[in-house]
């Protein structure tokens, strides 16, 4: 019996030196270390879409994001030390979730707007998207500030799915007269169909301009809630 104790002893001290030690030595390797610092490439990722308009950078952002809810889900089943706050998983959550949906939205905005300007836009449209990038990032860079005054309050206490809307109208009745060529009749439908793309293409621009800076707001609400239950 006296051996048994002995050994629970020793095995309890033995745990006990690894989990001080991996604290103490190696804070960066924690899962909600981990997921702290993959929060702030998120946002930097995010924030880079709107500072340096590229298509196709908004994957990028997506695959973050599935990186910071994996971040989260190994962060939530960490110990809790009664020192140290308790992961805030759920606030976690609804920021992945925000960014998640930011990111979608941005993927549809681009190609709405590929649509109306396949070339280089003209200077006022640009002018105009220029003000609303600047809007949302700015918003993302307030949430990055929340973060940083997050990591470093944690590094002193350790030490729509929218889719395009097409209409077709259908008749029974030919509307051309038989002199009418059939290039002309080509050409029309052409161009008939292209506005009604470029009028689909504005309005998912629009809903698109609109839930993003709604998404920007909310996100900088989470960071907020994130940075109080931290501390």
């Amino acid at each position: 019996m006296a051996f048994t104790v002995a050994r629970l002893v020793e095995t309890f001290i033995g745990l006990a030196c690894i989990v001080v030690a991996d604290l103490v030595f190696q804070p960066a390797a924690r899962p909600s270390t981990k997921a702290t610092a993959q929060l702030e490439r998120c946002l930097a990722a995010l924030t880079g879409c709107f500072n340096d308009y590229r298509r196709g950078r908004e994957t990028k952002v997506q695959e973050q994001v599935a990186l910071l809810e994996r971040c989260v889900a190994e962060a939530a089943g960490e110990p809790h030390f009664p020192w140290s706050p308790p992961f805030p998983a759920s606030s976690y959550h609804k920021v992945a979730g925000s960014l998640g949906r930011m990111a979608h939205l941005l993927y549809l905005y681009t190609q709405a707007l590929a649509v109306i300007h396949p070339n280089p836009m003209p200077a006022a449209d640009e002018h105009a998207t220029q003000r609303f990038h600047c809007l949302v990032s700015a918003s993302l860079e307030r949430s990055a500030a929340l973060l940083l005054r997050l990591s470093i309050s944690s590094r002193n206490e350790e030490d729509l799915e929218a889719g395009i809307r097409v209409s077709s109208n259908s008749s029974d009745t030919c509307c051309c007269d038989d002199d009418e060529a059939p290039e002309m009749l080509v050409r029309s439908f052409l161009s008939q169909q292209q506005q009604q793309d470029q009028g689909a293409a504005l309005a998912s621009i629009g809903f698109c301009m609109g839930e993003m800076a709604k998404e920007a707001l909310q996100l900088e609400a989470y960071m907020l809630d994130l940075t109080l239950l931290s501390h």
